[in-house]
């Protein structure tokens, strides 16, 4: 079996129509994005999330980037605590004005209290959300996401799980 591609990166200059110009792919500081989030919880279980991430525009409604995790975890009861770090890419595409679609590969690893040890634990997250701009180049973001290889060792007390953070553009 046999395949061919072509990169078409030249296009023919107003000037000159046969002359041809390569097209700009020089990296585009206003198209990065800072966001990310931050979370507490306190009682039985003691959780402290932070979580920022960078991003990409490619274009209006592609993006990509990688984002980074620590958590503090903490169960009382079971005289249980590990600090949470690790990370992982993810892609974004605006389907429609405000709302997205989102996949993300996560690598956590934690100290387990059963089994004990350190572990990596590997999520693939797919769902979707929702943005609203709040001024300029800074959006609220809301997402529900479902972890395809969820198993007894994540993190994450449920599945699904809901995010929610800030997004700003340099």
């Amino acid at each position: 079996t046999a395949c061919l591609a072509q990169d078409d990166d030249y296009r023919t200059s107003p000037d000159s129509a046969t002359k041809p110009v390569k097209k700009s792919s020089r990296f585009d500081w206003k198209k990065v994005y800072l966001g990310g989030g931050l979370g507490l919880q306190f009682g039985y279980t003691t959780v402290v999330d932070i979580s920022p991430t960078i991003g990409y525009r490619f274009n209006e409604n592609l993006s990509a980037g990688l984002g980074l995790t620590y958590l503090y975890y903490e169960i009382s009861s079971l005289d249980y605590q590990t600090n949470v770090y690790g990370g992982g890419p993810f892609v974004r595409y605006v389907f429609a004005r405000n709302l997205f679609a989102h996949v993300e590969y996560q690598i956590l690893n934690a100290e387990y209290y059963y089994p004990p040890g350190r572990q990596d634990v590997h999520y693939f997250w797919v769902g979707g959300g929702f943005r609203r701009q709040l001024g300029g180049n800074a959006y609220l973001v809301l997402m529900g996401l479902y972890d395809l290889n969820y198993s007894d060792l994540s993190i994450y007390p449920t599945n699904p799980i809901l995010r929610v953070g800030v997004v700003v553009g340099l």
